[in-house]
């Protein structure tokens, strides 16, 4: 069950660092310190993974981490 679970955390956060990359980091310069999009998925993994989801009544899973005021939207009812 554990590894169902990794492997969905890895796969939205790669989803995540997929969609948000290039607008996030690369146009608007949100996160001077991400080099690659690795490194977003990396972050997006982290943050996922130690923050509590709170539920948005569209059914996002929304995820925030103060520390590095990392937001991470997952959409399941989006093939994005």
């Amino acid at each position: 069950m554990q590894d169902a679970l990794d492997r969905a955390i890895e796969d939205n956060a790669a989803a995540a660092a997929e969609h948000a990359y290039d607008k996030h980091v690369i146009e608007q310069g949100e996160f001077p310190e991400i080099g690659s999009q690795v490194e977003l998925q990396t972050l997006a993994q982290r943050v996922t993974e130690t923050e509590r989801a709170q539920i948005a009544p569209n059914g996002q899973a929304v995820f925030y981490q103060p520390s590095s005021n990392t937001l991470v939207i997952i959409n399941p009812a989006s093939p994005e």
